[in-house]
């Protein structure tokens, strides 16, 4: 986790959008703190023993009073064919220095015993 949050904390300007696969509740628990510490808002998929997360930038955290981001509305689109609670994970928000986004991220469906999940996975970004 702090390899992660140091490759972060490196980089200038910092990303806005950290769009996260495979995240379990503990790397999540041990990485939000760090990122939070950055001015990262986290969100993630609930309910899963791993999922998707996404990071958005809402302060610069070397100056608490600017907003960088400002969090309209997330969400989580489960795809209607999955059998891994897979979905799409997504944030709008308005930027100082743009206007609106849409920032997404997705897992798609895995390998399953018998089955290598290529047509669930084309249906489902069909889907997103």
């Amino acid at each position: 986790m702090a390899c992660i949050a140091d490759l972060i904390s490196g980089l200038s300007p910092k990303p806005t959008f950290l769009g996260l696969q495979e995240v379990t509740p503990g790397l999540l628990r041990d990485l939000s703190p760090l990122l939070q510490s950055m001015g990262y808002r986290i969100n993630f998929q609930e309910g899963v023993s791993y999922g998707c997360a996404i990071g958005i930038l809402t302060h610069d955290s070397t100056n608490s009073e600017a907003v960088v981001a400002q969090v309209l509305e997330t969400g989580f689109h489960p795809y209607r064919s999955s059998q891994m609670a897979r979905g799409l994970l997504w944030v709008h928000a308005r930027l100082e220095t743009i206007g609106e986004v849409l920032f997404t991220t997705t897992h798609l469906e895995s390998y399953i015993q018998g089955n290598d999940g290529s047509s669930a996975r084309e249906r489902q970004i069909l889907e997103a």
